[in-house]
């Protein structure tokens, strides 16, 4: 297959602009884009020996992948088409179930006119050769289409993403409430029935009267999510077609129209970018709180408990979910003294930003000590070692057992002893709807007055470790901790 075999996004935008908008800003758009997960991809391949193959690069460019484009194909490689990342016709062309998990997704090719696209309505209409074949799936509104992506397990039998797993035991599945009443709602996190969403129209076909096309319940291609961008604000969510010969950042070389269109770009991009972020905003606000209790009186010296619990408010899977390994929600807890000084911290962040436990690289120096009270719900890669013992790590390849790993599928079957045979994911996820709490001792100086007790549940995408593993680093400083929830209270110490 070539390039044209597939009709790009662009395409659709001529009928579809409100969606097209959406998606363009969306991470299905960034998929392929981001620089993270092609450090990532890159790092897999080599510590695999190249024996990963496309399992990384199937999910965020499924056509770039039907197109033969190798893992190791970095970005500025890459066809247009492929880094569509998941693109309209990754959805719209599942003509039926195919109950597979780990982004095996048989894309139909065929230009946009030639074949039929699936949507969520049961009366699609059509004028004439001016538009495209349409019919209706009830596959595209269930759960088990966005699992399709959202479960993953590798060819060893480790599962290392299990949304759809989590949505099949939890509250929502009960009440047939998919993922996308909560994504493509109007409020993010906030499931919507399609009845309940605003009308419009769902497509404007040029030369035809808007008054032609019926009102749809209109869905939200942005598709909420945990993730953003990382990118410059001159490469994502538009970039210009002279960008791809010239180098925009060399502003003296740059032609009148040029400069021009590129502060339009930037003006466009960053509203898009705002945007994205405020639909991010507002799904993490739904997702948790936090209770907190403590004395309001106690006496110098004395030990006090100080009692936080995490509410999860999601109702579709666990927080987090997705990649978990990779994904921090912890709680940090500082009390300091009536001169601001600090007695008591848990959850605070070593030099590197990250937090102070077994992947710091200064707890591991003997530069600081590990947390002992750091509660954070990151799931972990633990490793089989040579001396019978685990060991967490972040990239998920053993080298310990085998350091010139291949990744090929195992010839025993995982299920049998529960695990894969030399690495397992250690979840530390709170399940939907469901509260963890814990304790922090505190011992109080001897020292009178008034102390502050502050509590925060954070959000962070990534770790920075990750960032130096796969040889991004100057990225860390574009990883952002967002406050989900916060609780500031005091306490009167006297003698």
């Amino acid at each position: 297959m070539i390039e044209t075999d597939f009709p790009s996004a662009r395409e659709c935008a001529g009928c579809h602009p409100k969606q097209y908008e959406e998606w363009s800003r969306s991470m299905h758009a960034y998929a392929q884009h981001s620089p993270t997960f092609e450090a990532f991809t890159l790092t897999m391949t080599e510590r695999t020996s190249g024996t990963i193959g496309t399992f990384c690069t199937r999910c965020h460019t499924p056509l770039g992948v039907s197109l033969g484009e190798t893992a190791s194909l970095r970005n500025v490689h890459r066809s247009r088409i492929a880094m569509e990342g998941v693109t309209c016709v990754v959805c719209h062309r599942m003509s039926r179930p195919y109950y597979k998990s780990s982004g095996r997704i048989p894309v139909t090719p065929g230009q946009m006119l030639m074949d039929c696209e699936f949507g969520p309505y049961e009366n699609p209409v059509r004028f004439g050769d001016s538009s495209h074949v349409a019919r209706g799936s009830d596959y595209i509104r269930s759960a088990a289409f966005c699992g399709t992506c959202h479960d993953v397990t590798s060819p060893q039998g480790i599962r290392l993403e299990e949304a759809f797993s989590e949505w099949q035991n939890s509250p929502s599945a009960k009440k047939d409430i998919a993922c996308q009443l909560c994504h493509m709602g109007p409020v993010a996190g906030v499931p919507t029935a399609r009845h309940q969403r605003p009308y419009g129209k769902a497509a404007t076909v040029p030369g035809i009267d808007p008054s032609l096309l019926p009102d749809r319940p209109l869905s939200d291609h942005t598709f909420a999510g945990p993730d953003y961008s990382l990118l410059p604000d001159t490469e994502f969510p538009h970039k210009l077609d002279w960008m791809y010969e010239t180098d925009y950042r060399n502003q003296a070389a740059l032609t009148p129209y040029q400069r021009d269109t590129l502060t339009a770009l930037r003006v466009r991009n960053r509203l898009q970018l705002q945007q994205a972020s405020a639909k991010r905003f507002e799904l993490l606000m739904n997702a948790a709180t936090i209770d907190v209790q403590h004395p309001s009186r106690a006496s110098a010296g004395e030990w006090i408990h100080v009692n936080v619990r995490v509410n999860s408010n999601v109702a579709g899977h666990n927080l987090p979910t997705g990649f978990t390994e990779e994904r921090q929600v912890w709680v940090e807890v500082v009390v300091t003294d009536p001169a601001g000084g600090v007695v008591f911290v848990s959850g605070d962040r070593d030099p590197n930003q990250d937090l102070r436990n077994d992947h710091s690289h200064f707890v591991e120096a003997g530069e600081l000590h590990a947390d002992p009270y750091l509660l954070n719900f990151q799931s972990k890669f633990v490793a089989f070692t040579l001396r019978g013992t685990e060991r967490s790590v972040i990239i998920p390849v053993n080298r310990y057992l085998m350091p010139l790993t291949v990744i090929r599928p195992p010839t025993g079957i995982a299920q049998s002893f529960g695990r894969a045979p030399i690495l397992r994911v250690a979840k530390g996820s709170v399940p939907p709807l469901q509260s963890v709490g814990w304790r922090y001792p505190v011992h109080l100086p001897d020292v009178r007055g008034d102390y502050t007790v502050q509590v925060r549940l954070n959000y962070r995408h990534l770790p920075p470790v990750l960032m130096d593993r796969i040889g991004v680093p100057q990225l860390k400083p574009l990883l952002e901790v967002l406050v989900i929830d916060q609780y500031s209270g005091s306490i009167q110490v006297g003698g």
